[in-house]
C-alpha cells in the first residue's frame, strides 16, 4: 500500500562556502513553491533538468512532483526564507528518485536555483537520498545527463561510487550501485570536513563581534562579555548592542544590530530568553553568520523552554545561520592573531595546543580556571550548552584540521547522533587524540529487559564501547582528563608497553609498578648488560633492577647518567622519573639533569616526572614544562596518563577492520520469516519468534545449530524425539519466561519415550501450580548436545546507539561471572576478534591446563554472520543465542538455544531516519 506521509526528517547541512542549508522531504503543501521554483530557473538550467525548453509545469506535473509515494519515490528539497511571505519558505533545490520497473533500480534527478549553484547542494541532496533508497531496497541509481552539463556529471563522479556510463548522442546514461565503498566514504569525509571547517572558521576567527545585551553594570554577564573581549585585546571589532546605553566599557553602544555599520560575523546574545527570537530575527536581517546564545531558559527548563528552543532552532536553520548554545558560557580562541574571549568567565587560559569543549557552562568556568592554575595551554574553548545546533561533531570536524590544535578534550553529558559522532571521531583519532569525560554513567536502575543481552548491554556500556572503538581515550575525572592532555600534548607515542621507573625512593616506585600492571603496562626486569651499565653510576647499595632505585643519596649527575641509558635502551618504551627531595640534591638540580639527559640522547620515548614534595615545585615544573616534560604530583597519576598514551598508540597502530559479507545466506527465507512475524504488529509492538522460526532464521544465515523441533503437545514432542533420536533434551518454549531453569523448564538426557512423556507432564503440572501454564507455548526437543564450552552470543537494540553485539561465557556462567564483551554493530573481522580476545575466559579457548583447544574461528564466524543478519533485517530487536556450544578446534560451534525478538518496521524506519548521518 502506497505511503504518502512524508518522513519526519529535517536536516541542516554545511555547504562548501561555510554557509548552511535546510533540507526536508517534499510535501503536498509545496505545490505553489515547486511551480515557482521551476519558473525561476534559467532556460539553461531548465534545459539541463528536462532536456527541453519548457518553462511552466502542468498541473499533472506539479502533482507528480509533490504527491510522492514514499515507498517507491523520495524527494528532498532545500529551502530558504521567502521574503515575500512572513514565515514562508522558498524552494531553491530539489532532488528526487523514482523506482524503475527493475525494482532494485531507481532514476535520480536534481535541480538547483541558479543563484545557489556551485555550492555543493546537488551533492548534499544525493547524499541524503541514499539512506532512504537503501531502506527501500534500492541498490542502483540511474540518471540521464546532457553531455554538456559538466557540473552534474561531476556530482556523480565525486560521490566515489563505481559508475558506468553510456553515451547516446548528446545524453549520457549513468548507473552506479549505492552500497557504501571505501572511496565513497573517503570522498564524503573530505566534503564534510571541508564544509564543517569552513562553517566553524568564522565562529572561532571572526572579524566583527557584536554583544547583544551589553551592560554598564559591573559584574553582570552583559558587562563581563564586553570587558573580556576588550581586556584580551580581541583582534577585531567589538560592537556592544543595547538601546538603553550610549557607551559600554568606553566603547560606543548601538541600539540595534541593524545599525552596526559593518557586517557581523558573530553575535553574542545575553538577553532574557523571551527576547532571543527578536534578536535572532535581527541577526537574520543583518546576515550574521553565527550566534552564541548565552541566555538560559530553553530546553534545560523543560515545557515552554523546550518549545522556544525548537522554534529558535528551526528559525536559525531556515536562515542558514549557526548557533552555539543556548544556555552556554561562550567561547575562547587564544591564538595570537585572534585573542577572542567571548565568555563571561573571570579566568582566561594560557595559550596552548589543547582544544576543549564542555557541555556544562558552570563546569566551563572551573575548566578555564583550572587550565590557568595547571598552566595547561588551550588553543580554543567552547561551552556548547544545550547544543541545539553546534555540537561535538561540528567541533571535531574543525579541530581535526586546525593547525593550532594537537589534542581534543570533550566533556559530554549526552550524545546527539552517536553513529555520526563515532564516524567522525574514528577519523579524527587517526591523527589527533580525543579525550572524553562523560557524565551520567551511573546506572540508577537495571533495565527492565526480557533478554540476557538486553539486561546487560546498557546505554552506558554502549557509550563506552562506541568511544573505545573510535579510539577515544576515556577518563572518569577532571584530573585524569587534564593529566591525559598533558602527556598526549607533549610526548611521542610509545612503541610498546614496557615502562622503566627511575627513582630515589622505593615506596613510590613500588606503588607505580603496581599501578602500571593494573593499567596494562609492563615493568619488566632489565637485562644484565643494562643493569651493569646502570650500576656503574650508582652507589653500591642502590638497585639497578626495574624500578631502578638509586636510593636517597642519588645526585643530579646520577639521575642524568641513568636516565640517559634508559632513554637509549631498546628494552624500554617509556620512562617515569620519581624524585623525593632529600637534603643532598635539590629539585631544580634534578629538573636540569632530566633535561640534559633528554637533549643528550634525542630520545623519541615518552618521558614524564613525578616530583613528590613542595620544595622547588613551581620552578621545577616550569623548567620541565619549557622542555615539554610533564610533571605530576603523584606517581600513580603519571602511570595512568602513560597507560592512556600506550592504549592510544596501540589503537592507532592497529589497522581498521572491514565488515565481512557472506554470500551463502538465504535472505529470501529470512525475509519471509521476519515479514510474517512483524506483519500483524502495531507500530512499536514487539514479538518473540516461535522457537522453530528462530532456528529457521539462523539456518538461513548458516549459523550452525543442533537439530531442533518445536512441539505444542506431548504427542508432537514424542514424534520430534524419534525424528532427532534419543537421548534428547526437552526445553520449555515460552516468549515470556526467560530463565527456563528457574521453573524446571530444561530437562536433559531423556533416554526414551516414557521418560519424555513423564517430563512433559511434570513441566506442565509445575507451571499450572505456579499459575503460569498459559505461558507455555510448547516445548523444544533436541538431541543431546556434544560436550563443549558454553558461550553466549547476542544482540540488543539500544534506542540511541542501535544494535549492540555481545559475546562471552554463556550458560549458567553468564549471570554468575558476567564475563562478556560488547561491540557496536556492524562487526568487522577486527572487532569480532577483539571481543573474544578481551574476555577474561579467553584462555579457555586455547586449551587451559591440558584441555583441547576450542574452535575460536567458528565462534568468530557466528558473531559475523549474526551481525549480517541484523544488518539486513533491522526489525530484529534482541537476539540471545545461549548457550552456543564451542566444540574442539576444527569441529565448529552449535547454537543450543535461540531467542529472537522482532519489532514493527515503522519503529525501525523512524530509528533509521534519526540515524541518517551515518
Amino acid at each position: 500500500m502506497a505511503n504518502y506521509t512524508p518522513p519526519n526528517w529535517r536536516k541542516n547541512v554545511n555547504l562548501r562556502d561555510g554557509t548552511s542549508l535546510y533540507l526536508r522531504p517534499i510535501c503536498p503543501d509545496d505545490v505553489g513553491r515547486i511551480r515557482r521554483f521551476y519558473e525561476r530557473l534559467s532556460l539553461e538550467s531548465t534545459y539541463y533538468r528536462f532536456m527541453s525548453m519548457m518553462k511552466r509545469l502542468t498541473d499533472m506535473e506539479v502533482e507528480h512532483f509533490t504527491k510522492i509515494n514514499f515507498d517507491d519515490e523520495m524527494a528532498i528539497v532545500g529551502v530558504v526564507p521567502d521574503d515575500t511571505e512572513p514565515g514562508g519558505e522558498l524552494l531553491i533545490a530539489v532532488g528526487q528518485y523514482v523506482r524503475l520497473p527493475k525494482a532494485t533500480h531507481a532514476e535520480v534527478a536534481f535541480a538547483v536555483s541558479d543563484a545557489y549553484q556551485g555550492r555543493g547542494i546537488a551533492t548534499h541532496l544525493l547524499q541524503e537520498l541514499l539512506p532512504f533508497a537503501r531502506v527501500a531496497d534500492i541498490e542502483v541509481l540511474e540518471a540521464e545527463v546532457l553531455a554538456e552539463n559538466k557540473r552534474m556529471l561531476q556530482v556523480f563522479r565525486n560521490m566515489g561510487f563505481t559508475t558506468s556510463t553510456q553515451r547516446f548522442e548528446s545524453v549520457i546514461h549513468i548507473e552506479f550501485p549505492i552500497e557504501s565503498t571505501a572511496l565513497s566514504r573517503e570522498q564524503r569525509w573530505q566534503r564534510e570536513q571541508a564544509a564543517g571547517t569552513a562553517a566553524m572558521q568564522r565562529i572561532f576567527r571572526p572579524n566583527v563581534v557584536a554583544v547583544v545585551g551589553a551592560s554598564t553594570r559591573p559584574g553582570s554577564i552583559g558587562n563581563s562579555l564586553v570587558r573580556n573581549l576588550l581586556q584580551q585585546e580581541f583582534n577585531g571589532a567589538v560592537f556592544p548592542v543595547n538601546p538603553k546605553h550610549r557607551v559600554v566599557c568606553s566603547v560606543q553602544c548601538y541600539p540595534s544590530l541593524l545599525e552596526i555599520p559593518l557586517d557581523v560575523d558573530l553575535a553574542i546574545i545575553a538577553v532574557p530568553a523571551a527576547q532571543v527570537m527578536d534578536v535572532a530575527r535581527d541577526c537574520a536581517r543583518k546576515r550574521v553568520h553565527a550566534m552564541v546564545i548565552i541566555s538560559a531558559g530553553f530546553a534545560e527548563s523543560g515545557g515552554a523552554g523546550r518549545e522556544l528552543q525548537a522554534e529558535l532552532l528551526d528559525f536559525v536553520r531556515l536562515y542558514g545561520m549557526r548557533m552555539v548554545g543556548p544556555n552556554c558560557l561562550g567561547l575562547v580562541n587564544t591564538e595570537d592573531s585572534v585573542r577572542l574571549n567571548a565568555t563571561f568567565s573571570p579566568s582566561y587560559p594560557p595559550m596552548g595546543r589543547v582544544a576543549f569543549s564542555s557541555q556544562s557552562g558552570a563546569l566551563g568556568i572551573a575548566i578555564l580556571d583550572l587550565a590557568r592554575q595547571l598552566r595547561l595551554g588551550l588553543s580554543q574553548f567552547v561551552s556548547v550548552g544545550n547544543k541545539a545546533d553546534i555540537s561535538g561533531n561540528d567541533l571535531l570536524y574543525f579541530w581535526g584540521t586546525d593547525s593550532q590544535t594537537d589534542v581534543i578534550l570533550l566533556y559530554l553529558e549526552s550524545f546527539g547522533n552517536p553513529k555520526k559522532f563515532s564516524r567522525i571521531a574514528r577519523r579524527v583519532s587517526r591523527s589527533k587524540p580525543i579525550v572524553v569525560l562523560k557524565s551520567g554513567t551511573s546506572q540508577a536502575g537495571a533495565r527492565a529487559a526480557s533478554s540476557h543481552t538486553g539486561a546487560i548491554a546498557s546505554s552506558n556500556i554502549a557509550a563506552r564501547t562506541l568511544m573505545a572503538q573510535a579510539g577515544i581515550i576515556q577518563t572518569d575525572s577532571m584530573e585524569k582528563l587534564f593529566n591525559a592532555a598533558k602527556v598526549l600534548g607533549s610526548q611521542p607515542l610509545p612503541k610498546g608497553p614496557r615502562l622503566a621507573i627511575l627513582t630515589n625512593a622505593g615506596g613510590p616506585a613500588i606503588l607505580s609498578a603496581d599501578r602500571a600492571e593494573l593499567e596494562g603496562l609492563v615493568v619488566r626486569p632489565l637485562s644484565e648488560p643494562l643493569r651493569q651499565a646502570l650500576q656503574q653510576h650508582l652507589a653500591p647499595a642502590a638497585h639497578a633492577g626495574n624500578p631502578v632505585d638509586m636510593i636517597a643519596s642519588a645526585t643530579a649527575e646520577q639521575y642524568e647518567a641513568c636516565l640517559n641509558l634508559l632513554l637509549k635502551s631498546d628494552e624500554v618504551d617509556q620512562v617515569l622519573v620519581l624524585f623525593i627531595p632529600p637534603m643532598v640534591t635539590t629539585t631544580v638540580e634534578v629538573a636540569h639533569a632530566i633535561i640534559r639527559a633528554r637533549h643528550a640522547c634525542g630520545s623519541d620515548k615518552p618521558l614524564v616526572a613525578s616530583i613528590l614534595g613542595s620544595q622547588g615545585e613551581t620552578e621545577c615544573h616550569d623548567i620541565l614544562a619549557a622542555e615539554r616534560v610533564p610533571t605530576f604530583r603523584f606517581p600513580e597519576d603519571a602511570v595512568v596518563a602513560l597507560a592512556q598514551l600506550h592504549w592510544y598508540a596501540n589503537w592507532r597502530n592497529t589497522p581498521e577492520g572491514e565488515a565481512v559479507h557472506f554470500d551463502d545466506v538465504d535472505r529470501a527465507t529470512a525475509d519471509a520469516i521476519v515479514a510474517e512475524a512483524t506483519g500483524t504488529l502495531a507500530n512499536g509492538e514487539m514479538r518473540w519468534l516461535a522457537a522453530d522460526k528462530a532456528f529457521r532464521l539462523l539456518e538461513a544465515y548458516r549459523i550452525p545449530a543442533i537439530p531442533t523441533r518445536f512441539a505444542v503437545d506431548v504427542e508432537a514432542a514424542v514424534a520430534a524425539a524419534h525424528q532427532v533420536g534419543f537421548p534428547v533434551a526437552m526445553k520449555l518454549a515460552s516468549t515470556t519466561i526467560v530463565h527456563k531453569t528457574d521453573v524446571g523448564g530444561v530437562v536433559l538426557d531423556l533416554p526414551n519415550e516414557p521418560d519424555l512423556r513423564k517430563a512433559f507432564a511434570e513441566l506442565a503440572a509445575r507451571l499450572e501450580a505456579e499459575g503460569r501454564r498459559g505461558e507455555m507455548d510448547g516445548v523444544v526437543v533436541q538431541p543431546m548436545a556434544r560436550s563443549g564450552l558454553e558461550t553466549v552470543v547476542g544482540v540488543s537494540h539500544d534506542p540511541q546507539f542501535g544494535p549492540v553485539m555481545m559475546a562471552g561465557l554463556g550458560g549458567i556462567y553468564l549471570d554468575l561471572f558476567r564475563d562478556v564483551q560488547f561491540s557496536l554493530h556492524p562487526l568487522t573481522e577486527r572487532s569480532a576478534s577483539e571481543m573474544l580476545d578481551n574476555l577474561k575466559s579467553s584462555k579457555l579457548f586455547a586449551g587451559y591446563r591440558g584441555a583441547r583447544p576450542r574452535d575460536l574461528p567458528a565462534l568468530r564466524e557466528v558473531l559475523l554472520r549474526l551481525s549480517q543478519l541484523v544488518e539486513q533485517h533491522p526489525e530484529i530487536q534482541d537476539v540471545d543465542l545461549n548457550p552456543v556450544m564451542m566444540l574442539a578446534s576444527g569441529e565448529g560451534c552449535r547454537v543450543v538455544d535461540a531467542r529472537i525478538q522482532v519489532t514493527h518496521a515503522d519503529q525501525f524506519t523512524e530509528w533509521v531516519i534519526s540515524q541518517l548521518d551515518d
